[in-house]
């Protein structure tokens, strides 16, 4: 098998070259492998008050999910039931594919207390009162758009590719004139 060689997916996608994958039929497991960050300067007011309404441009989606937090505590009176606290747990997908960088870029911009970025090109900004750094597979509703779509663009050379340098990817509501 020959390594996948000048691929759109490679200069945009794969940050580690030894965890690229080797074949098209490879690109399928991506979707599971990720990379995780904590940020040390989130900003939770502007994470929640940033997805407490819908996105109105479409770029990024938000998920609210409950999770149990143990409160083990000193107090001998609480029951093997209560020791537990119900949250919800706010996390982000952009729609698109994005590089690492960008993942990462546009979670801090958000004030995400940490992401986690998939290796098939999907970007997950977490909220802080997510744990184990919220869902571990990708809800990205248009990355990959699907298989043969990959494989047509697995084709394009180097000097055919956009790695979205002129980009700004949080641009909210400034009109084009």
């Amino acid at each position: 098998m020959n390594r996948i060689q000048n691929t759109y997916f490679i200069f945009n996608y794969c940050v580690f070259p030894d965890m690229c994958p080797e074949t098209e039929e490879d690109l399928g497991s991506l979707n599971k492998q990720s990379v995780v960050e904590d940020f040390q300067e989130a900003v939770p007011q502007l994470f929640e008050a940033l997805t407490e309404f819908p996105d109105q441009l479409g770029q990024w989606s938000a998920l609210e999910v409950p999770v149990n937090i143990n409160i083990k505590g000193q107090d001998d009176t609480i029951t093997a039931k209560s020791r537990f606290l119900s949250v919800n747990c706010t996390v982000v997908f952009w729609t698109q594919c994005m590089s690492w960088q960008k993942c990462r870029n546009g979670c801090i911009s958000m004030g995400a207390s940490s992401y986690r970025w998939f290796h098939d090109g999907c970007c997950e900004c977490i909220g802080q009162s997510c744990v184990n750094y919220g869902l571990d597979e990708n809800r990205c509703p248009q990355c990959p758009k699907n298989r043969t779509e990959t494989s047509s663009v697995i084709e394009m050379g180097q000097n055919d590719l956009d790695y979205g340098e002129e980009d700004d990817m949080l641009d909210y509501g400034e009109e084009d004139v």
